[in-house]
This record gives structure tokens, C-alpha cells and sequence, in this order.
């Protein structure tokens, strides 16, 4: 019988070293994983491991969407019967960025450490801890998903993306480069904010990025990987320079590359 191994913190701190996770890089993490039962100590050992390995001047990122708090008449997920709109508005909590749960055990851990911040955005929010600068943390109602704040740290080839069975293209990251480079649909939103004991509305808009342009994306990533027994780990860090990919997928560009050839 082939026994699963059980990884120990020190195991993936050397797992995230092969990964070329060092001290000092910005993190940003997203897991599609509901159980981390391949590690002594789950998911607080994970970020215990993360800690280490970046170190006093790293920063771990996740977002930690609240769902829960979206509107039922635009649900991204969940289609619910106009019939039953009003009562599910008057049962909704608006978001709080202390109690709201987050949408994935991992992100909700790391929200209990002492010192995160989480943003302020009622759905698409996001987290931090270690050091940050004050710009990220500055997300917009409109299009919160940016490399203008939360995701700024992109614009450097220094930063990583750690995902935990999870395919680049489900990443909210291609979210950020869309919306920079105007490959997105926008649509509009809306949630509940809780403010002062009142539930207040707050339409918004975000962008859903074309599949076209992820494809093209994927190529100026360079991918680590390695295996958690079943699961994968990879991470992604950007080859091309900002400044670079910023001509490649400017829009005149990209619609030069997409018209049809005469």
C-alpha cells in the first residue's frame, strides 16, 4: 500500500525555496483546496511556513471574497427566483471587514493573525500581512480587482503567484492584467456594506476578463511546480518587464494581432 506523506513546516519551507519564493517577495496566494489533511498542522502550519520562508520583509496577499454579501438580482453564482429577492434582501448582513467570512478556509486563518489588514471592499476583498506599502491597500469600489492597488505589486518582477490546485486561468490575477490592458466585459454589481448598524447598497463595477487574452497572458509567466501528494503547488512569476508587456498587450496592439489578415 503507498502511504501518503505527511509534509512537516519544514518540509515546505524548502518546498516554497524550490518554488523561488525568497525573503522579502510579495506572495499572493489562492487555493482551491477545502483541506489541507497532507500537512502536519493543516493550513496554519502552510502559513506558518510562509511566514518563514519570507521572511520580517515579505508580504503574504489573498483575497477574501465575501460572496454572501452580493445582492440576489446580480449573484454571480447563484441564480435566485425574483419571488424570492425581498426576503432574502431583508435576512442579507451587510460586509464588516472584522466578521465577514471569507471564501476560503486558508484566507479566513490568516484573517485571525494579529496585524492583517483587510480592505474594505464589500466583495472582492483583500488581505495583508507582513510589510505592504499604504497604495495597495487603497482598492476602489469600481473595478476592485487592480494592479493600480491591491495587485500593484505585479508591476515588479520580484512578486510571486502561489496557487494550491489551481489553474493560472482561474486566478484573479488575470482579473488585474485585464482590466489594465482593457480586456475585460464590465459588468455591474451590487453588495451591502455594513456601516453603523445600517446595510447600505453599493453598486460597483468589475470586469470579467476574455479567455483570449489569459491564453496570451499565461506565456510571459514563468511556472514552478511541485506536488503535495494528489495536489499541485505552482508558482508564477512574471518574465516579460512591466513596461514591456504594457507594448505587447496595449490595445492597438492587441487588436492588430486579432484582426484578420488581409
Amino acid at each position: 500500500m503507498n502511504k501518503k506523506k505527511i509534509y512537516t513546516k519544514e518540509d515546505l519551507v524548502v518546498l516554497f525555496e524550490e518554488l523561488n519564493i525568497k525573503k522579502g517577495t510579495p506572495v499572493f496566494v489562492e487555493s482551491d483546496l477545502n483541506s489541507f489533511s497532507s500537512i502536519a498542522g493543516g493550513e496554519q502550519t502552510l502559513i506558518e511556513a510562509l511566514k518563514e520562508t519570507i521572511g520580517s520583509q515579505g508580504c503574504l496577499i489573498m483575497p477574501s471574497f465575501s460572496f454572501s454579501t452580493l445582492d440576489p438580482a446580480t449573484h454571480c453564482f447563484t441564480r435566485y427566483p425574483y419571488s424570492l429577492w425581498s426576503s432574502i434582501r431583508e435576512s442579507m448582513n451587510g460586509y464588516n471587514a472584522k466578521i465577514t467570512a471569507s471564501n476560503t478556509v486558508l484566507s479566513d486563518l490568516l484573517l485571525r493573525y494579529p496585524g492583517v489588514y483587510r480592505t474594505s471592499h464589500p466583495v472582492y476583498s483583500f488581505i495583508y500581512y507582513g510589510k505592504y506599502k499604504k497604495e495597495w491597500t487603497e482598492q476602489s469600489m469600481n473595478d476592485p480587482i487592480s494592479l493600480n492597488h491591491v495587485l500593484q505589486c505585479f508591476r515588479s518582477r520580484e512578486a510571486r503567484l502561489l496557487l494550491f490546485d489551481m489553474a493560472f486561468e482561474d486566478s484573479c490575477l488575470s482579473n488585474a492584467f485585464a482590466h489594465e490592458f482593457e480586456q475585460e466585459v464590465t459588468i455591474i454589481e451590487r453588495a451591502y456594506l455594513d456601516h453603523k448598524k445600517q446595510r447600505l447598497p453599493r453598486t460597483f463595477l468589475i470586469g470579467k476578463t476574455r479567455q483570449s487574452f489569459i491564453h496570451k497572458l499565461r506565456k510571459h509567466f514563468k511556472k514552478r511546480e511541485r506536488k503535495l501528494n494528489d495536489h499541485t503547488i505552482a508558482s508564477y512569476a512574471l518574465e516579460t518587464s512591466f513596461e514591456s508587456l504594457a507594448a505587447i498587450f496595449s490595445k492597438s496592439a492587441i487588436d492588430s494581432l486579432e484582426s484578420p489578415s488581409n
